[in-house]
């Protein structure tokens, strides 16, 4: 699959599962890895996930976002549940604005799969709750300690008032 492609699978591991992020990863794939890796510590709080990032070339600041969710969920599971996967120079491309690289347990490659990969497709979501995604997402960039926080911020407080409005 080619960089200018982009999707999201996951495939089973002998420990969990890999979902690998394939050319972009933004608020229409974050939302459909936050309810899988949800419901996945939900049912079977020991499995491992790793999020690959090898193949994808950009990611938003809504995925940023998610990122930090899913470490929180991870952390609450139990220690070694969560790892980003992807060269060290490659995840601080993309993780770098948000210090994320550091935050979240990395390694270099992910995990041989034991068997195919699927489609991860995001849910159906109504205007507003993808907007309230993404003013929740920037909440929890702005309070972490990264370079854009003040912009995380005043990005999650616009779309506060939006949201606001369009009660």
């Amino acid at each position: 699959m080619s960089q200018s492609t982009s999707g999201v699978t996951v495939a089973p591991t002998s420990t969990g599962c890999v979902i690998a992020v394939l050319g972009r990863g933004t608020v229409r794939e974050s939302r459909a890895i936050i309810d899988f890796v949800t419901r996945t510590f939900q049912s079977a709080p020991e499995t491992r996930v790793t999020i690959d990032l090898s193949g994808c070339g950009y990611v938003d600041s809504t995925f940023l976002g998610t990122l930090i969710d899913l470490h929180r969920l991870a952390v609450a599971a139990g220690p070694d549940r969560l790892f980003v996967a992807g060269s060290m120079e490659h995840r601080k491309k993309l993780l770098g604005i948000a210090r994320l690289e550091k935050l979240i347990p990395g390694i270099e490659a992910a995990p041989p799969t034991a068997g195919p990969s699927v489609p991860l497709v995001a849910p159906d979501a109504a205007p507003t709750d993808v907007l309230r995604h993404i003013m929740q997402c920037h909440q929890k960039l702005a309070e972490i300690d990264c370079p854009m926080q003040q912009v995380f911020a005043r990005i999650a407080t616009q779309m506060e008032r939006e949201l606001d409005r369009s009660s």
